[in-house]
């Protein structure tokens, strides 16, 4: 519902989720069910309360995002009921937090400070920021337990740059983004055993 002026509008009702995804730590999450409130109208500012879920090998795991949309509280669930750290540790890399490397128990524990609301930059982001890189990840690979490192920068607003290196050798790339048109871009791709891929992406934001 919709009322008042245009200089002072007062917006009020509900949107029910009939179908979707979510993308969470490289996972899509169906969504089960969910709502979209936006309050008594004194505000614009919707309340959200979405449940997901994606099934993994060993368990089944839930996403629940509720909250103000500005600062929703994700949390992480399953079933059967595991500590969130494992299930994190589940939906990240596939093994439990035993079996995790140096580098994923790092990942894993920046996750979880995320979630909780732990102020602060991580230990990547510091390192982004003091390399003057705009992208900086650290990818691990759930099944070998190798990891990917990749740094990336923005040359101007239509041209990305980045350089990714693994733990393997001949596992070095150099990936260039350009922007052709709005929503358009061409990625190319070229590996250290002179591989090379172009793509073209197309992309709408609604």
């Amino acid at each position: 519902h919709v009322g008042g002026t245009s200089a002072d509008p007062l917006v009020s009702g509900k949107l029910n989720v009939v179908r979707g995804t979510f993308a969470f730590a490289g996972k899509t999450f169906v969504v089960k069910s969910g709502t979209v409130s936006l309050g008594d109208g004194q505000s614009l500012e919707p309340e959200i309360d979405v449940l997901t879920e994606a099934k993994l090998p060993d368990l089944l795991a839930r996403v629940r995002i509720e909250g103000k949309a500005s600062q929703p509280v994700i949390t992480v669930s399953s079933e059967p009921s595991l500590p969130q750290e494992e299930v994190l540790a589940q939906i990240l890399f596939g093994r439990s937090t035993g079996q995790l490397t140096a580098v994923q128990a790092l990942q894993l524990a920046q996750t979880a400070a995320t979630l909780s609301g732990a102020s602060g930059a991580s230990v990547v982001d510091k390192v982004r920021q003091a390399l003057g890189v705009d992208v900086l990840n650290v990818e691990s690979d759930g099944d070998s337990g190798g990891a990917t490192l990749k740094a990336g920068k923005y040359i101007n607003e239509k041209i990305f740059l980045s350089v990714s290196q693994g733990t393997e050798p001949g596992t070095q790339q150099v990936g260039v983004e350009v922007e052709v048109l709005p929503n358009v871009s061409v990625d190319i791709d070229v590996g250290g055993s002179e591989s090379c891929n172009v793509g073209l992406n197309w992309k709408f934001d609604y």
